[in-house]
């Protein structure tokens, strides 16, 4: 996937948020460290718990560690297929 224009691609930005949201970050937070706009932050996390088939944020980070795509602090490598 192309990057954005941010110099990011959509996977990594996703693993970036889901890593943020992991722990705790809050839009607000999210949107301030990683310079995108709060609109952003919300359609990446709703896409993301969408993937996951999670119902919350906090289902998206439980269903993120017994996936085994969060480990601690560590990400396992997300694959955009």
């Amino acid at each position: 996937m192309p990057p954005n224009r941010h110099g990011r691609s959509r996977v990594d930005r996703h693993a970036q948020l889901l890593l943020m949201v992991a722990d705790g970050a809050t839009v607000a937070e999210m949107a301030e460290e990683t310079e995108m706009s709060r609109c952003t932050i919300i359609h990446d996390l709703a896409e993301l718990r969408e993937i996951f088939g999670a119902r919350n944020n906090c289902n998206l980070v439980a269903l993120a560690y017994q996936k085994g795509i969060l480990n601690g602090r560590q990400m396992v490598t997300l694959d955009d297929s």
